[in-house]
């Protein structure tokens, strides 16, 4: 973890060895994000991203750098309602992410 004034550096990581490779490198955040659909799973779109590949990928991440700060996506329509939210949150944070993220346009109900 950080003290101090020392920068944070993040960057996004799906498997285990770039997971090692950017923490061996000294980027500390790493994030497991929903574009993997795209960039590993080649589809045209993250919504077919499910939590259960979010969680399979940020184990993968989480062995690779076991002392990063990890932050993994919940994907599209994970957190329609709240009970939904902290029970795929709980999901991807058992596989090891230390934080969620949510996203959401303006307007949008929020759990």
């Amino acid at each position: 973890m950080q003290t101090g004034k020392e920068a944070l550096c993040h960057h996004y990581a799906y498997d285990h060895s770039f997971a090692k490779l950017f923490a061996d490198e000294g980027i500390n955040v790493l994030l497991v994000g929903d574009s993997l659909g795209m960039t590993v799973q080649g589809h045209d779109s993250t919504l077919p991203v499910t939590v259960e590949d979010i969680a399979y990928h940020t184990r993968a991440v989480r062995r690779g750098a076991p002392n990063s700060l990890l932050l993994a996506d919940l994907p599209f329509m994970a957190y329609a309602t709240p009970e939904q939210t902290f029970a795929n949150a709980a999901i991807v944070m058992r596989a090891g992410a230390n934080m969620v993220k949510l996203e959401a346009a303006p307007g949008w109900p929020t759990p």
